[in-house]
């Protein structure tokens, strides 16, 4: 993993060392507790989203059968085409399968996230959460994507955090990796936690292999944006942060 990077695996630890005034471990503390009910409930109408699986994926043809997929405002215009691999849920339980695939379960749980046609992104993202890592804050980072890969970035603070994350990675760090949604109703933004907010939407990039997809590196990183809306192939299933399914 790179010095920087926003990791899945280390945010329980980084939690602590990023938010050094204990704000940020009371947060996480207190939101464990939520009745994982609470999020299957929300996460069977979020489980919508998703296109039904296929046995057999197919690149080239009937491309235009995947519905296209939409993000906006707030200085985000973001589309993509959804693919057909499973969805990856958060709900917060560990059992016996996990365990016997050496699976984490992260808390505080609740979050779907999809992985997509990597080389389909297109569009400018702007992630008005702040992206808290152990190397410090990154505030407004924009990015812009071509055919998948990041080709131009800027943010108002902590920009080099993220630079040294595309520079000192290898492989696929620069390119779409998976997409998702929050769905824990009792979290909110600034903390390490953004992805499982309620409304949240996540862009993450780099490998994304756990989920089935196609990209490999030497890490993943991903944030969030907050009150966006969403729609797929014409429907919108997002709006202002707002669940619509």
């Amino acid at each position: 993993m790179l010095p920087g990077a926003a990791f899945h695996g280390v945010h329980a630890l980084d939690l602590y060392e990023a938010n050094r005034n204990g704000s940020a471990q009371q947060e996480s503390e207190d939101r464990c507790g939520l009745n994982h009910q609470q999020i299957l409930h929300v996460g069977r109408s979020g489980a919508r989203i998703q296109p039904e699986p296929r046995a057999e994926r197919r690149h080239e043809e009937n491309e235009s059968e995947v519905p296209p997929f939409n993000v906006e405002p707030h200085g985000t215009d973001f589309h993509f085409r959804l693919d057909k691999r499973p969805a990856d849920f958060s709900w917060g339980l560990a059992t016996l399968e996990k365990a016997e695939k050496g699976e984490a379960v992260h808390l505080p749980a609740g979050a779907v996230e999809l992985t997509a046609e990597e080389q389909s992104a297109e569009g400018t993202v702007v992630f008005d959460a702040p992206v808290r890592t152990r190397n410090g804050i990154i505030e407004q980072l924009t990015v812009e994507m071509e055919q998948g890969r990041i080709v131009h970035l800027s943010a108002e603070a902590g920009q080099q955090i993220f630079e040294r994350y595309l520079t000192e990675g290898k492989g696929d760090v620069d390119r779409f990796g998976f997409f998702g949604f929050g769905l824990n109703p009792m979290l909110r933004h600034g903390f390490t936690q953004d992805d499982k907010v309620l409304g949240s939407v996540t862009v993450g990039f780099g490998d994304n292999e756990d989920k089935g997809g196609r990209n490999r590196a030497s890490g993943h990183w991903w944030a969030c944006m907050s009150g966006a809306t969403v729609t797929i192939a014409g429907r919108q299933v997002l709006r202002d942060g707002n669940l619509l399914v």
